[in-house]
């Protein structure tokens, strides 16, 4: 307690206590500073309290959706029926996938995505929900029409036109 003492003193330039008779009171440097010490360390002890749960059913707030157009048709409806019939309140804000640098989740900039999971950083959990597959369409006179399979260096190789 000596040494608690000390350091407080140090720290305020003066006692924080001091002696009457048979007991220690405070000083009026402390009694000046009680108010918001007891404001400081209610609000520390406020991180170690359980996070208080919230109803969904009487939730109001905006969630941010994140989703590619790939996925959004056959996702989107049936994610939005079910997230308003539990949270009647939500409002729901839908954002195309970003080409940025800085992915949105991670910057908790939304809620959710749904898109390519090839990009995910480790901190983020991510979920399988679909896999796609892809075709290519040529010409039958085209040399990638005959072989039975088509490599991949051959569709590399090949000249692309793709629509986004």
């Amino acid at each position: 307690m000596s040494r608690t003492l000390g350091r407080l003193r140090r720290l305020f330039g003066g006692s924080a206590l001091c002696s009457r008779r048979t007991h220690l009171v405070p000083t009026a440097r402390a009694l000046e500073l009680g108010g918001e010490v007891r404001a400081i360390a209610a609000r520390a002890g406020g991180l170690f309290e359980p996070p208080q749960v919230t109803d969904p059913a009487t939730a109001v707030r905006i969630f941010d959706l994140q989703i590619s157009d790939a996925m959004s048709m056959p996702f989107t409806p049936a994610l939005l029926e079910d997230l308003w019939d539990s949270v009647p309140g939500l409002t729901v804000q839908l954002h195309p996938e970003s080409t940025e640098a800085v992915p949105a989740l991670r910057e908790a900039l939304v809620d959710l995505e749904i898109g390519d999971i090839s990009r995910h950083e480790r901190e983020i959990q991510v979920q399988a929900l679909a896999m796609d597959v892809f075709v290519a369409a040529v010409h039958r006179t085209h040399p990638l029409s005959t072989p039975p399979l088509v490599t991949p260096e051959q569709f590399a190789a090949a000249a692309h036109v793709t629509i986004s």
